[in-house]
């Protein structure tokens, strides 16, 4: 494969992927991970991409992650739909007649939907999304109040704290913008979303991260927990070789 062929096809490849690892792409082409590298950093100088610590991310996402331009909670949702399904309908095993549990706005949470509207559950939320989705279903549903969020769909603020912080949850079902192994650290792009992932880690006896494989090795603006603060983090790969960490479910 030319070099111009390796470039248009990372380019390519992260149109349909948010985020790539520097093995998949040598495997892939077929040439040495030094070739990978000299061609990220090209495609990185000419404003393709951006680089990240073992691979590279589309600049869609680059730029959502750093809070400048963020996508909306409709375009995410279709972003890595057969990784988001396999998540969350191993998250679903973990639930049982009887439980109260808390979604958050997350658009891997609204996966969980086929597996768990016949169950006899209660669910608090404070996504709008969500709650439309569990129009009909079996469970008993609360919609937390407070702030509109138009582009997450979601309510958030002072109010949305307030009514967190009287309720308690057998589990909570949490998103991540990022998730950095290194600083073992779970992060979000925006301060508000943060609290309400805080309070609600609070307030839950379990709590679980949903987040497919592009989450990981990548750092937002605001951190909200760390991976001490979570039981479990369930995911559909996990790049790193050597033994898998004990917080890591897989989900293949």
């Amino acid at each position: 494969m030319l070099a111009k062929e390796r470039l248009a096809y990372v380019v390519k490849r992260l149109q349909v992927q948010p985020s790539i690892s520097i093995q998949e792409l040598s495997k892939e082409m077929n040439v040495s991970f030094s070739t990978v590298q000299r061609d990220l950093r090209k495609l990185e100088q000419n404003g393709n991409i951006e680089r990240s610590r073992g691979g590279a991310i589309s600049k869609q996402v680059s730029e959502m992650l750093s809070g400048m331009n963020e996508i909306s909670v409709f375009e995410k949702i279709h972003l890595n739909e057969p990784e988001k399904d396999r998540i969350a309908a191993k998250a679903a095993q973990y639930i049982h007649d009887g439980d109260c549990i808390f979604l958050d706005s997350g658009t891997t949470i609204p996966y969980l939907v086929p597996y768990i509207r016949n169950r006899n559950i209660t669910i608090i939320t404070n996504s709008i999304y969500l709650q439309k989705k569990l129009i009909g279903c079996r469970c008993d549903v609360f919609l937390l109040g407070g702030m509109y969020h138009p582009k997450f769909d979601m309510t958030l603020g002072a109010s949305t704290l307030m009514q967190l912080e009287s309720l308690r949850f057998n589990y909570a079902f949490l998103s991540a913008s990022g998730i950095d192994m290194e600083s073992r650290e779970l992060y979000v792009v925006e301060s508000e979303i943060a609290m309400i992932k805080k309070m609600a880690i609070h307030r839950s006896k379990k709590n679980y991260v949903l987040a497919d494989h592009t989450k990981f090795n990548i750092r937002a603006m605001h951190t909200y927990a760390k991976l001490s603060d979570v039981d479990q983090i369930l995911t559909d790969a996990y790049e790193k070789k050597g033994k898998l960490p004990k917080e890591i479910i897989l989900c293949p």
